[in-house]
């Protein structure tokens, strides 16, 4: 399936544009440091013109980001030239500017929706982003859009100092924007200067308080393309997508999403900074030139699996997950992501000293998407060596620093399938596990119960389970397209009344 899109379905339906570099602020977790113009940023005529140029390629929603869009000038004849060509535009914006006539403008402009930058409460996110005073101006932003009919969401970047208080930001929002999106912060830009990232490790903490907050249901939450992966939560944290298989299938920067930066410089996402991914300059060719040209976005039309190392490489997932998400994964060396659930929740389980503790990720998702296009690899007989997704086994038993995925499943006496799963589990009876998703006989606590496939059933919460056939989307996914298009940090139009 990804071969096929890859190679032939490569329609930019997605783009995310830094209008300008320029900001107002200088946050903490700012990845590309904005604050002053590039050098030779785009003129409004050609800017007019590539609107033009996504319009033709099959490009279904541009959103206008930065630096801070609003410090672009022409950014309300950028969306009214999207608009008039049937692109949806929206706009992300810092709530440094507010007020009705503010909303007015970007709704008379053909805006179909913002998305606000809300990093915590109100004392963590004035800290972060440096301005006093901000969290209220994003409350005064949601008013304002309440007050004029214009949908808004929430965008939040987990860090170290936010993540214990989603669960309360949560109760904060609720039902006052139509959609919540969570994301990591990666290690880039002004984030890591300050070390405000989040360890690896804060994953068994983080994972299962979005899930809980996922269930609860009183805000649509989409979770981010850079969270996950294909833990016991995993298909709780995807259950935006429309696919029958609720897993993450791997980046699309190049193949279904493009990013435009602001002196024209041309990448499969705005997330990857590294100047190297750059494939072209819109002020000196077509974007359709650059988008077709042979061997662009190679990372992804072109992936292989020696493209990975380390833990990646040896994962069972390796052929759909690709890493995880790209931006991540370049920031951590490029082959190898450490901010994987499945990684982290793996490892910790090898590292338990409890007898039978063994970690239960997703164990169906995966091997389902590629049995459906002939890509699985068959299981031999018992004692024979089995090679899934075409993948020979890792020679190694687990490296002493990276780990392997093969380690939990060769151990001796584990009596477990490839997935972690108990070879004699019953089908209907929920396996027990802790709350980071280790499997336990005995826990100390009150177990959080999943089905067979890993999957938390509704005792866990307390609540129903999000609906499959829901029509929504997740990470800026608009809700007619297909189940595998990504968006990095966008925000989808709302469902129509």
């Amino acid at each position: 399936m990804r071969q096929i899109v890859d190679r032939i379905a490569r329609v930019p339906k997605t783009c995310t544009w830094e209008l300008t570099l320029r900001c107002n602020l200088h946050c903490g977790h700012c990845g590309s440091r904005a604050g002053l113009a590039r050098e030779s940023e785009m003129p409004r005529e050609r800017m007019l013109q590539v609107v033009g140029e996504l319009a033709a390629l099959g490009c279904e929603r541009v959103t206008m980001s930065g630096g801070e869009p609003t410090m672009c000038e022409w950014w309300p004849d950028l969306a009214s030239e999207g608009a008039r060509l049937g692109v949806r535009m929206n706009m992300i914006t810092n709530a440094v500017r507010v007020g009705r006539d503010f909303v007015r403008q970007a709704k008379d402009s053909g805006l179909c929706n913002f998305g606000v930058s809300l990093d915590g409460l109100e004392q963590e996110h004035d800290a972060l982003r440096g301005r006093k005073g901000l969290y209220r101006n994003v409350m005064q932003l949601l008013d304002d859009c309440a007050a004029e009919k214009v949908s808004i969401g929430a965008i939040t970047t987990v860090t170290k100092g936010n993540f214990r208080q989603l669960e309360e930001l949560h109760d904060v929002i609720a039902g006052r924007v139509f959609v919540w999106q969570l994301q990591i912060g990666a290690a880039m830009g002004n984030m890591h200067d300050r070390q405000v990232q989040i360890q690896p490790e804060d994953l068994l903490e983080i994972v299962p308080a979005l899930a809980r907050i996922v269930q609860r249901g009183k805000v649509d939450v989409r979770i981010a393309d850079n969270v996950g992966y294909y833990g016991p939560y995993e298909r709780i944290l995807r259950a935006s997508r429309k696919s029958p298989d609720k897993c993450w299938a791997g980046c699309y920067a190049g193949v279904r999403h493009i990013g435009i930066e602001a002196d024209g410089g041309v990448k499969g996402c705005l997330s990857i900074q590294s100047s190297r991914a750059t494939e072209g300059n819109l002020q000196k060719e077509s974007l359709r030139d650059i988008w077709e040209r042979p061997g662009a976005f190679a990372y992804n039309r072109n992936f292989q699996l020696d493209d990975l190392a380390g833990f990646c490489r040896t994962c069972v997932h390796a052929e759909v997950c690709r890493g995880g998400c790209l931006s991540m994964r370049s920031c951590e060396g490029g082959r190898d992501n450490p901010f994987c659930y499945h990684r982290v929740a793996t490892l910790a389980a090898q590292a338990t000293k409890r007898s039978k503790a063994k970690y239960v990720p997703m164990m169906v998702a995966p091997a389902a998407l590629l049995a459906a296009v002939g890509c699985g690899g068959d299981v031999e007989d018992e004692g024979e060596t089995v090679a899934y997704y075409g993948i020979p086994p890792a020679q190694d038993a687990g490296d002493a620093e990276t780990g392997s995925d093969k380690d939990s499943a060769d151990t001796p006496d584990t009596n477990v399938a490839y997935y972690g799963v108990p070879e004699d589990a019953p089908d209907d009876p929920p396996i027990a596990v802790d709350a980071y998703g280790i499997a336990t006989d005995a826990p100390d606590d009150p177990p959080i119960a999943i089905d067979a496939y890993g999957i938390a059933t509704d005792a866990a919460y307390g609540v129903d389970a999000p609906d499959d056939d829901a029509n929504v989307d997740y990470y800026g996914m608009p809700d007619d397209a297909a189940a595998d298009t990504a968006e990095w940090y966008g925000m989808q139009e709302p469902d129509k009344q």
